[in-house]
């Protein structure tokens, strides 16, 4: 748990003009924010018969060869079960961390053959019951290994053309229209075929008919940061273009750049699916966080903003624990990574007021371990330092239990609170090196006296910022004359792993502070380092 006072306090200082050369000064050009009413729960129009079948694939075959308007040797289709449609039903966490092990599955929390009528960020099926996991749909060919120990049911077998081994050597010849032509009757027979898609850059084809040139989906992904008044390219968000059963997905640069490197005929449902193989967010409790984008042809360039609501906490939650897991400048070890008692992290984040916390039982429960909130306690909003600090936090509790789980479960509070707030002081000021002099000047001063705490009211003393005490130059004490109640620190020089080596399997102030004499930067005695402990001890 964490309470970040001092954030306030840092956010009401005047901002520095940061922006960098080529930054947009405000956020007038959004492409596409999620519209009013596309929070919460994804609805989805009536379930229609599926095209993709082998008898339906047959049907418009046929249809086509007696209208005489395949144009193309109809022979060259071996309409077969290509692929399978598959609904996962895991009953618990062991067997949804064994699903997601398989990262050749590309899976979906919500049916992928339904249209979408209300965008939503997440999908929860009113069968499931209280703390089952969410069922997952996928496509895999037909010969496909699935994750053993994992119960499914396959929907459907189907024959899916522009994924037919077969009909490979003839992609982007004349046949490769045939394809389209087949996919097409198919959706007119079910009574799937949507004539309001409008096309651009249209091709003769053979016998003169045209069709929509091919094109690949890619676009950009920014979020904007209220704090530092910038709007960024966001990196390593899984982007996906999804047509019935055809589905890419790519990662963002670090420009927020993507490309699925595959080619789309017609229009995509575009999507955000916040999740990365050791992490992923939640909306809430149970349900796995989205943004779901255009149905369009054409790139997808999305700015993020707090207009966005839930979403723009969604991308300040994984800013943070992109950076904890794969971008640590640091040195920190990571957070527990997919495989961890057979899942990974979940970080649920709630539309709310409260104070995020971290629970290590929940992940035996399919969690989440880490709860964030979008408002603090008294329901201001969090801005996105202030979620970018409180991700780090509760992250950094999560990496502290991987130290030593019998350990962590036993340690004094003052323990965990002093370690996660070093952490996240680690982590924010190489993200935000503008407040950098604010932590050291402001945060730092934590009163040791009284109930009484001056410039920042801490709330409670298990939150000591005794790991930045170990590292940086700034003696409380001495810097606030005629305050003998700020700490008395005259230790300078630690590294930060070497702080966390010296945590491995301690429980108590005094052992952690016995084994860091271990690892005594030069100039730092015995002497001064149980000076600096003995502000602390006494006030547990």
């Amino acid at each position: 748990m964490l309470l970040l006072i001092v954030s306030a306090l840092i956010c009401s200082c005047q901002k520095e003009n940061t922006q960098k050369p080529g930054q947009h000064d405000n956020y007038s050009d959004i492409s596409v924010i999620t519209e009013p009413g596309s929070e919460g729960l994804m609805e989805f129009a009536p379930q229609t018969e599926n095209p993709y079948t082998p008898s339906n694939m047959q049907a418009a075959l046929e249809s086509l060869s007696e209208k005489n308007e395949l144009r193309c040797e109809a022979s060259r289709f071996n309409i077969r079960a290509t692929h399978k449609y598959i609904k996962f039903t895991p009953a618990d966490s062991i067997q949804a961390g064994l699903l997601i092990q398989d990262t050749s599955l590309i899976l979906f929390d919500y049916p992928m053959d339904r249209k979408i009528t209300k965008a939503g960020t997440y999908y929860r099926d009113p069968s499931l019951a209280e703390g089952q996991p969410d069922y997952q749909w996928t496509c895999v060919s037909i010969d496909k290994e699935l994750p053993p120990g994992v119960p499914y049911e396959v929907l459907s077998e189907l024959y899916i053309p522009e994924e037919d081994p077969e009909l490979v050597q003839y992609y982007e010849s004349e046949f490769d229209d045939c394809i389209t032509f087949l996919i097409e009757e198919a959706l007119k027979l079910t009574a799937n075929y949507d004539s309001s898609e409008s096309f651009d850059g249209l091709t003769d084809t053979v016998g003169g008919l045209k069709l929509p040139s091919k094109w690949t989906p890619a676009g950009r992904i920014r979020l904007t940061d209220n704090v530092l008044n910038t709007c960024d390219g966001l990196k390593g968000v899984k982007v996906r273009a999804h047509r019935w059963f055809e589905t890419r997905e790519n990662l963002t640069d670090g420009n927020g750049n993507f490309n699925v490197s595959h080619q789309f005929r017609f229009q995509v449902d575009y999507s955000i699916k916040w999740e990365r193989k050791d992490y992923h967010i939640r909306s809430g409790r149970y349900g796995q966080a989205y943004f779901n984008g255009p149905h369009q042809r054409g790139n997808w360039d999305l700015d993020i903003t707090t207009s966005n609501g839930i979403s723009w906490h969604y991308g300040q939650v994984h800013s943070a624990a992109f950076d904890y897991y794969y971008n640590n400048q640091t040195g920190l070890r990571t957070p527990p990574v997919n495989g961890f008692l057979g899942s990974r992290i979940a970080i649920g984040v709630f539309d709310e007021s409260n104070r995020a916390d971290y629970r290590h039982w929940q992940r035996l429960w399919f969690g989440p371990e880490i709860r964030m909130y979008s408002n603090w306690e008294d329901g201001s909003k969090r801005t996105s330092l202030e979620q970018y600090q409180t991700t780090i936090h509760e992250l950094s509790h999560a990496s502290h239990f991987n130290l030593g789980h019998w350990h962590f479960r036993n340690s004094e509070d003052m323990i965990h609170e002093s370690w996660a707030l070093g952490v996240q002081w680690s982590f924010s000021r190489l993200r935000y090196p503008m407040h950098a002099s604010n932590y050291q000047t402001l945060q730092l001063q934590y009163a040791l006296g009284s109930d009484q705490f001056d410039v920042v009211h801490w709330g409670e003393r298990k939150y000591t910022p005794l790991v930045i005490d170990l590292i940086d130059n700034y003696n409380q004490r001495d810097n606030n004359a005629g305050y003998t109640d700020f700490p008395l620190d005259r230790v300078i020089g630690y590294n930060i792993r070497a702080i966390e080596d010296a945590l491995v399997q301690k429980r108590t102030m005094e052992a952690w502070r016995e084994q860091l004499k271990l690892y005594k930067p030069a100039g730092v005695t015995d002497v001064l380092l149980n000076e600096l402990f003995d502000n602390y001890i006494p006030l547990q």
